[in-house]
């Protein structure tokens, strides 16, 4: 939430940051106003004129992070020599930001991981899931109709479930406290079957 006035005297991508490491940790209803300060070092009014409320706060968090994981990731899809190269990729994607904060036990995803949580009492929430499930189901759909264009389909469908799936269960995953290492060879096996679907 921009609003004119000052020059902030603030890093506003850092602040971002802070912000998404302690929703992803605590979730959006656990964390509080007070919590949000601490780690930004910023005080509650400065809190609501630069970001809104918790809600604005929560929800330009996840937008955020959807667009870095989508500069980041979307490019697989398009580059890829072939379907499986291009599914593998976007999970390794994942994977290595699930995994970022250095531990072998990750946290999963702020996305799909902990947004889920509150969604069934939040509309907005909901709705951001919602729409970003169907976007990375319009992108799986796309990617196999470019390195299969024949694909029947039943096989179009099976094997664009089939992956959204394996993407929705990676945060879950990682977040349960599963080894990076299964994770990984868990994806791998499910990538080779998904992509025996469509030739």
């Amino acid at each position: 939430m921009n609003k004119r006035g000052r020059p902030r005297q603030f890093d506003e991508d850092a602040v971002n940051e802070a912000m998404q490491d302690l929703f992803l940790r605590q979730g959006f209803a656990a964390t509080s106003l007070d919590d949000i300060a601490k780690v930004t070092s910023l005080n509650r009014p400065s809190l609501y004129r630069a970001f809104g409320n918790k809600e604005d706060m929560y929800l330009g968090c996840l937008r955020h992070r959807t667009e870095e994981l989508a500069a980041e990731l979307g490019g697989v899809f398009v580059e890829a020599e072939s379907f499986e190269a291009a599914l593998w990729g976007f999970y390794a994607g994942l994977i290595e930001y699930y995994y970022e904060a250095g531990d072998d036990r990750g946290l999963g995803c702020l996305v799909f991981s902990n947004a889920i949580a509150d969604a069934p009492s939040n509309d907005q929430i909901r709705a951001y899931l919602g729409e970003t499930l169907e976007r990375v189901r319009r992108a799986i759909t796309r990617c196999v109709q470019k390195h299969h264009p024949d694909c029947p389909d039943a096989q179009l469908n099976a094997a664009t479930e089939l992956a959204l799936s394996v993407f929705l269960s990676l945060g879950t995953r990682t977040r349960s406290g599963q080894e990076r290492a299964s994770v990984e060879c868990a994806t791998r096996a499910s990538v080779k079957a998904i992509a025996g679907l469509v030739g």
